[in-house]
């Protein structure tokens, strides 16, 4: 029979399920443990981003993750993994220490640079079907609790200059900027000023972990160019910052 493993359940490549067939569902199976001293995480397969952001944010650590705190870590993972640390520390995979597998044979095997390392560079944005990955283990980072991040909305019509303006501006800042841009329709949430709500905008959203005051200076030409429609860019917490966007992809919609 088709078999199909479902993670988090946004599975964009829709292979989390099959027709005729048998799903292993981890969605129960979402234990995080961390070591602050070693600064790993291991992670059940079933468990979301927001979980493990979560568990690392009580000792000031994170690793590199998406944009949605419903992710699953497992899809997210084995798929590469991009996010908001990702100039800084890498792709999630590139953080990612060993994994325990579950092959076709039944055997359970670990994963790893010194351990069936050829499986170990397979699951790893391979495209999968090379066994079931039962647990994660990934490095954290030192990154602390605040962040200087948040939307910059400029008006539709400004976007051929911000757009020549941000290509100047990213060629030259420091790893610990990333700065995500979206042509879009402003939406209706309550961090949008009522009179942007529904009309064409190009937004920038940058994000800072460095040390915040040298990150007010470098994003400086960034807030004062344009000038932006709105500005929405302050200092918070970085769960606060990972869920910002939560409400743009209604969790379960299968992405």
């Amino acid at each position: 029979m088709p078999l199909a493993i479902r993670g988090g359940g946004h599975n964009v490549a829709g292979s989390a399920l099959c027709d005729g067939g048998v799903v292993i569902d981890f969605s129960e199976m979402r234990r995080v443990e961390i070591d602050p001293e070693r600064k790993t995480a291991r992670v059940e397969p079933g468990a979301l981003w927001g979980d493990l952001d979560a568990a690392a944010q009580a000792d000031g650590l994170a690793t590199p993750a998406g944009i949605v705190t419903h992710t699953g870590v497992a899809g997210l993972t084995l798929g590469g993994g991009f996010g908001w640390l990702s100039r800084q520390w890498g792709l999630t995979v590139d953080n990612l220490l060993s994994v325990q597998v579950l092959l076709a044979d039944g055997s359970r095997v670990r994963a790893a640079s010194d351990e069936n390392d050829d499986l170990f560079w397979a699951v790893r944005g391979g495209g999968g079907n090379f066994g079931i990955v039962t647990e994660f283990e990934f490095q954290l980072h030192a990154l602390g609790t605040t962040v200087l991040a948040g939307p910059l909305l400029f008006k539709a019509g400004q976007a051929r200059e911000v757009l020549d303006f941000y290509r100047e501006f990213i060629a030259t800042a420091p790893d610990e900027l990333s700065v995500y841009l979206n042509l879009r329709t402003a939406p209706r949430f309550d961090w949008v000023p009522e009179h942007l709500r529904g009309t064409d905008v190009l937004l920038l959203i940058p994000f800072y972990s460095g040390d915040l005051d040298a990150g007010e200076e470098v994003l400086r030409p960034l807030r004062s160019f344009g000038p932006p429609a709105a500005d929405v860019v302050q200092r918070k917490p970085y769960l606060a910052h990972q869920s910002m966007f939560d409400a743009g992809v209604p969790h379960h919609w299968g992405y």
